[in-house]
């Protein structure tokens, strides 16, 4: 069994996964499309769930501050919606907070010497990867 973790931007999609042996997520992909483009997104997901079988999902849910739903909630659950419609095998998906994951994956990346604009191009696979970690901590596997 693998588990991907989601971070869902305007113009790309970052994918960490693990597997159930690993209690810890990698850095798998930055997706890339037009903006707004969430079709694309969903297609070219749906081809990373099928080549590494996946079956469990886990994405970054956008909160405000104080918890309660932002702009991007909204877009989340229809991109969760279209994704459940669109895949033909069934699928386990969880939201989680992904509150500070954007801000953590800069701060990571900043002390690993990144630069600014290097950073763009990756900051989202580094979030998903801090959003599957979060869950995997408190959904330890046995």
């Amino acid at each position: 069994m693998k588990i991907i973790g989601l971070d869902l931007g305007k113009k790309t999609l970052g994918v960490a996964i693990a597997s159930d042996e690993i209690t810890f997520a990698r850095p798998y992909a930055n997706l890339k499309f037009a903006y707004e483009d969430y079709k694309k997104a969903r297609t070219l997901l749906l081809e990373i769930l099928k080549k590494e079988e996946v079956d469990e999902i886990v994405i970054g849910y956008p909160l405000n501050m104080k918890g309660t739903p932002s702009e991007g909630t909204k877009t989340v659950d229809d991109f969760i919606d279209k994704l459940e419609e669109e895949c033909p095998f069934p699928l386990k998906i969880h939201k989680i907070d992904e509150r500070m994951t954007t801000i953590l994956a800069s701060q990571e990346l900043h002390a690993s010497n990144y630069k600014a604009k290097d950073m763009k191009g990756i900051i989202d696979m580094v979030a998903a990867t801090k959003i599957l970690d979060s869950y995997l901590e408190r959904n330890k596997r046995k």
